[in-house]
């Protein structure tokens, strides 16, 4: 059984009443700088359902962190529950298949708080 880890947060008032949910789901560690896994992960992105694949560099690594990266206007009185599990499934979903197609691996959890951490600071 494969797992896939997220964070799901609540970014302060976008519009009027509303927030902004974001769901952050990490891949790990790609070498980008080849461009034949540059090509395999842009090729992947396009059969993703229109998940954004978010790339951070490290120049101390030469590498970089991959996460998938979802959101959605959240009100208080009108966003339903299925609205946020979807939010959560598909940006899981498509980190789970680039991690399997790219990283032949299952064990994101080691990425999470690189993910969050990086993500913040952007």
């Amino acid at each position: 059984t494969r797992s896939q880890s997220f964070d799901l947060r609540l970014k302060s008032q976008i519009s009027g009443r509303e927030a902004l949910i974001q769901c952050v789901s990490p891949v790990g560690w790609l070498d980008l700088e080849d461009p034949s896994e540059l090509d395999k992960l842009y090729d992947l992105q396009r059969s993703l359902r229109g998940a954004k694949v978010c790339v951070h560099h490290d120049p101390r690594r030469h590498r970089y962190l991959v996460a998938i990266e979802g959101d959605r206007l959240f009100n208080r009185g009108t966003t339903q529950w299925e609205e946020i599990s979807d939010l959560v499934t598909t940006t899981g979903e498509a980190a789970d298949r680039v991690e399997e197609v790219m990283c032949e691996r299952d064990d994101d959890s080691q990425y999470l708080q690189a993910a969050v951490s990086q993500t913040d600071d952007d």
